[in-house]
């Protein structure tokens, strides 16, 4: 089970490209504080399905998001998808600030990808607004701040 999560891990980790590693974070979330006083301990199987749901959001929402560049009418056929992709993604990271894990390493990321889910959901969103909006300016701008806090994620999940 620890070499899957591991690889689930990498291909979380291989979804945001690289951006500036001197990328500085948004203040803390109210996730934040949840994940800093999660008390119940789980398996780690728990984390590892978590992982999973927010690896497969993050995939989808990533093949979706290239489909849906083909043209605004691409645009507006993919977005409730997209939407519902960035549902799953925020779901998994609320689930993830509920629990601690008994593996130390495991928490370290844990805690540290925790705050950075809601962050990656709410410029998600504003990427699709603004796209849908034909707003080409704020699209590359919140896409800068998308891919710095997709780095973030990666980071934390692999512990780098």
């Amino acid at each position: 089970m620890r070499r899957r999560l591991i690889t689930l891990l990498a291909v979380l980790a291989a979804f945001a490209p690289a951006a500036s590693a001197h990328a500085a974070a948004p203040p803390p979330s109210v996730d934040a504080v949840a994940v800093a006083t999660a008390t119940r301990v789980v398996p780690t199987s728990v984390f590892l399905r978590d992982v999973q749901a927010l690896a497969g959001g993050l995939n989808r929402f990533g093949t979706r998001l290239q489909r849906a560049s083909a043209g605004p009418a691409a645009l507006r056929r993919h977005a409730p998808a997209l939407r519902r992709d960035l549902a799953q993604i925020r779901a998994a990271g609320r689930r993830m600030a509920t629990y601690r894990l008994a593996s130390a390493p495991l928490e370290r990321r844990r805690r540290a990808m925790v705050p950075v889910i809601p962050r990656v959901v709410t410029l998600g969103t504003a990427l699709i607004d603004a796209a849908l909006a034909g707003d080409a300016a704020t699209v590359r701008r919140v896409a800068a701040r998308f891919t710095r806090q997709l780095d973030l994620l990666r980071r934390a999940a692999t512990g780098s």
